[in-house]
């Protein structure tokens, strides 16, 4: 039989809210496959409404590598429900906990998610090290400022005008770099499909829309209160977890803390999403150029079978 890493890989990205969650379903009944979701949130517990999860489907009993998959439609849709929303989660935490799946399954897999870092580490175009965290020396770093964080990098000898914007700016990804290169440990790589399985080739299908702004207007509305109790949850259970320094999350806390009115609070979450989708579209023209892209799903599907021996 032909290993399930020889076969086509189907990618499935594009920003939030464009319907990609359910023509990965729709493709994954359509060759009896499954999914694994590319998603940096959806991997937490009890946080269903405000990440987006699917609400159709029973979990599985948790397995303890491939976490709690969601049953729905007769397939498995993998990458919901792994940690505890305290902990973190990396991309190459990604890269290896999707190895043991497609190792396991005997299917060609649908990746389909957001998180283009995700993606692109998997792919092999994005390189990632296995030096492990040391939170001590983080924690010591996170008391410095941005400036000065960047100047250490400079002494170190690293070129930091091979960044872009986002990438300087972004302290916690230079705190990374900072680790790897002070770190004594042997600096591996981590697995990569396009490494490792040099017969695997990748169709790469993207979903976007025309305007996000009413239909994430109508999600807020639609599950406001559901978001509210998940991030009560959180605040209670969790008030450090790291995810409260990202959109939603940031904003609900300042509506429980009486900070912002329900309105105000709404208003903020539909621009901080759509600030967040166009970074999504600017990550995924830059490292996935290949990518075919459709407004909707019926078109993407049509394309797609074109490919019958996916399988």
């Amino acid at each position: 039989m032909k290993k399930s890493t020889d076969n086509k890989i189907i990618i499935i990205l594009g920003p939030s809210a464009s319907g990609k969650t359910d023509l990965a379903i729709e493709i994954a009944n359509k060759y009896k496959t499954y999914v694994i979701s590319a998603d940096s949130r959806q991997i937490y517990k009890k946080l269903n409404y405000s990440t987006g999860k699917i609400k159709i489907g029973d979990l599985k009993r948790g397995h303890p590598i491939m976490g709690s998959p969601l049953i729905t439609y007769g397939i498995k849709y993998y990458g919901y429900n792994i940690l505890k929303p305290n902990k973190e989660y990396s991309a190459g935490d990604f890269v290896e906990y999707t190895k043991k799946i497609i190792i396991k399954e005997k299917s060609t897999p649908i990746i389909c998610g957001g998180t283009g870092m995700y993606i692109s580490s998997l792919v092999g175009n994005t390189s990632l090290s296995k030096v492990k965290r040391n939170t001590l020396f983080r924690k010591k770093l996170q008391k410095k400022t941005l400036f000065e964080i960047q100047q250490i990098l400079k002494k170190e000898g690293f070129n930091i005008e091979t960044l872009n914007n986002s990438e300087k700016n972004n302290k916690q990804r230079l705190i990374r770099k900072i680790e790897i290169i002070k770190s004594k440990q042997k600096n591996e790589e981590y697995f990569s499909l396009k490494k490792h399985c040099k017969t695997a080739g990748y169709l790469y299908i993207g979903l976007q829309k025309k305007d996000y702004k009413e239909s994430i207007e109508n999600w807020i509305d639609e599950n406001f209160e559901e978001i509210k109790k998940e991030v009560e949850w959180l605040n209670l259970k969790y008030p450090k977890s790291h995810l409260f320094t990202g959109f939603i999350f940031k904003e609900m806390r300042d509506y429980l803390n009486n900070k912002s009115s329900i309105e105000k609070t709404k208003n903020l979450i539909t621009v901080s999403y759509l600030q967040y989708i166009k970074r999504q579209m600017t990550y995924f023209k830059k490292y996935f150029p290949q990518t075919v892209w459709f407004n909707n799903r019926k078109k993407a599907l049509e394309y797609i079978q074109k490919y019958k021996s996916l399988s």
